[in-house]
């Protein structure tokens, strides 16, 4: 997956049996679309951290994940753009982890902004 350099419109959306992710491998990606894994309601975890070229992500980002407890999006230091409506009703999310272990990191400001609005109660590492 080294050649993917999009992912596009709906990845993965409305997959109630799908549990957990991982796409640390596709470090080409520039662009997500949106409704990203949108209404996944059984889905617990999701690794991105590879994804470090990435600029924008569309709106819908990780929305309406029900059981998602935990997301890794310390790859996304180069983004540039959050859509709305980012990790929207996601009530059982706990821990987003923004920097990469055992390293300083500064997410860049959009980031920071879609992060503070989510619940006091999520922990961000």
């Amino acid at each position: 997956m080294s050649n993917v350099r999009e992912v596009g419109y709906r990845f993965l959306s409305e997959c109630s049996s799908l549990e957990e992710v991982d796409l640390s491998g596709l470090r080409n990606v520039q662009e997500v679309g949106d409704d990203f894994l949108d209404g996944c309601s059984s889905l617990k975890k999701v690794d991105l951290s590879g994804l470090c070229n990435v600029q924008k992500v569309g709106h819908f980002f990780l929305s309406e994940c029900s059981s998602l407890e935990e997301v890794d999006l310390s790859g996304l230091c180069n983004l540039q753009e959050v859509g709305d409506y980012f990790l929207y009703r996601c009530s059982s999310l706990i821990k987003v982890i923004l920097s990469p272990e055992g390293r300083p990191f500064y997410p860049p400001e959009c980031l920071r902004r879609a992060v503070e609005g989510l619940p006091d109660a999520v922990q961000r590492l």
